[in-house]
């Protein structure tokens, strides 16, 4: 990468600066200094990607047995009801914990005004959820999704309860804590799912298991975290934290927007089956860049923020953690469009055999997500509110038209190609506005996504020349699928190690010199 002599020789979150010595890093061992620091948030990083790779892993097992119990019509029912309920759901987007994340030194002070306020949006939400089901169900001509709705609801109001102690544990850096109550969630709500499939509840087994799991979280959260509330709302200071959550607020309304068109436009074009299609599909794909792309950037947050007013020193540490994101995350992600169409038919012959497309298509546009999420988080804990808000709406009014288009002209295949073309020419551009004030260049971004996008394409290059020569043999489907998967991440790790084997030489003694 490239940054000034001075970026260079600041430390990083991550791993160490390859012009510091392990020595030099071990010397400051006070609270808050930059080793305890880092040590912190390899270990945050470690314990949450550690919880979604299990929790995505028991999620895909049960995404497969949903997927056999239940239909495309089904999954297209509950994607519209998603997108529906996007817009009253915006009530609980507003940045509450982020703001309580970066109060600091007056945390319990705030925290009442926060919760209180936090009560009053969810509720609000799920109001407005219920009040919109009737004309949700009119507007995509699904008489079902009134009482689906009005399940999601009651969940929504009650995932206000989050937010305090969310971010009482974030500040603290206890991503541990996070990392336990996230999968016992994520298990809990599967396993009531496919129960409930099993005994034959169709698209409400989705939904109900949210209010319930959603209080066993909150609880879970709450002995987690204990934070002295009162039952004083402080009235007086809600007007600062909606003062400072408006921006954020108005960024999350744009970015809803933006998901609301992908599944609308569609939906205008095509029937429920192909909606579900399309949305099966598109949770897949989003599977391998959540893992990586969301536990990085809500580890980012809490560590960058304890380091505010140090522009070069947050950009070096998000230069540092987006070329590590990228190197694993993006091989993934290619890997996961060469296996979609063998393992989708291998698991459920033809009955998903209109997701592939998109599937395949998708999972290249993640590739390049996966820095979304992290850069969005590096300018709040930059302080760029206003930037944010830009880049949405901005965002909006490029996306919305894209999302008409394709799906008038090819349905949910060109959607998934222009979603894919949308995501790969402007995540390349907001890590270039997030790393500008630091002095991050062009060369940085071409350094985070070239490099790996370049060593994946020629690790797949095999899979895909022996797929088209052997086109018309009747191979079994698992040796496509071992050999190829084989011989694209062995040839992969060698691109690595061939390349990049000084930084991950850089980020092995970092590892070993601070044991999480």
């Amino acid at each position: 990468m490239i940054l000034s002599d001075k970026t260079k020789r600041l430390g990083y979150l991550g791993g160490h600066d390859v012009t510091h010595t392990v020595e030099n890093n071990a010397q400051s061992t006070a609270p808050g200094s930059a080793s305890q620091l880092t040590r912190r948030s390899l270990s945050g990083v470690a314990w949450m990607v550690f919880q979604t790779l299990a929790s995505k892993s028991f999620g895909l097992i049960g995404q497969i047995i949903l997927a056999r119990l239940l239909t495309p019509h089904d999954f297209g029912l509950v994607g519209l009801a998603y997108a529906a309920g996007a817009i009253p759901n915006i009530l609980r987007q507003s940045g509450v914990p982020q703001i309580l994340v970066q109060k600091r030194r007056s945390f319990v002070r705030w925290a009442a005004a926060a919760f209180w306020m936090e009560i009053a949006l969810g509720i609000a939400a799920g109001i407005l959820m219920l009040l919109a089901a009737p004309y949700a169900a009119m507007a995509f001509h699904a008489p079902q999704l009134i009482p689906i709705m009005e399940i999601i609801a009651p969940g929504v109001a009650i995932t206000a309860l989050f937010a305090v102690p969310t971010a009482r544990l974030m500040q603290d850096m206890r991503f541990r804590e996070l990392a336990m109550i996230g999968f016992g969630y994520n298990m809990i709500a599967m396993v009531l799912s496919i129960v409930l499939a099993a005994l034959g509840w169709g698209v409400y087994s989705f939904v109900i298991p949210l209010p319930v799991v959603g209080a066993l979280r909150a609880i879970a959260l709450w002995i987690a975290a204990p934070t002295r509330i009162g039952f004083n709302p402080r009235f007086g200071r809600w007007p600062q934290l909606v003062e400072k959550s408006s921006l954020l607020m108005g960024a999350v309304v744009f970015q809803t927007i933006s998901r609301i068109a992908e599944m609308s436009c569609l939906r205008a074009f095509a029937s429920v089956t192909i909606v579900g299609n399309y949305f099966f599909a598109s949770n897949l794909s989003t599977q391998i860049s959540q893992v990586f792309s969301t536990n990085v950037a809500s580890v980012l947050y809490p560590a960058l923020n304890s380091i505010e007013n140090q522009t070069d020193r947050q950009t070096n540490a998000f230069l540092r953690a987006a070329n590590l994101v990228a190197m694993v995350g993006m091989p993934l992600c290619v890997w996961e469009s060469l296996l979609a169409k063998p393992l989708l038919m291998l698991v459920y012959g033809t009955k998903w055999q209109l997701a592939i497309v998109p599937l395949e298509l998708l999972s290249l546009g993640a590739a390049f997500m996966l820095l979304m999420e992290p850069s969005l988080n590096f300018l709040l804990a930059q302080g760029r509110l206003r930037f944010q808000l830009t880049w949405a709406s901005g965002s909006a009014l490029v996306y919305i038209p894209l999302a008409f288009f394709a799906a008038w002209m090819g349905g949910a295949v060109m959607l998934a190609a222009m979603i894919s073309v949308y995501w790969a020419l402007s995540a390349p551009l907001l890590v270039r506005l997030a790393i500008g004030n630091g002095g991050g260049t062009w060369r940085d971004v071409a350094a985070i996504f070239l490099r790996p996008a370049g060593m994946a394409a020629a690790a797949a290059a095999p899979w895909i020349a022996a797929r088209w020569l052997a086109a018309g043999v009747a191979l079994p489907i698992w040796e496509n699928i071992l050999c190829g998967s084989f011989s694209f991440l062995l040839i992969y790790a060698a691109l690595c190690v061939w390349f990049r084997g000084a930084e991950l030489a850089a980020l092995w003694d970092s590892m070993r010199q601070r044991p999480l």
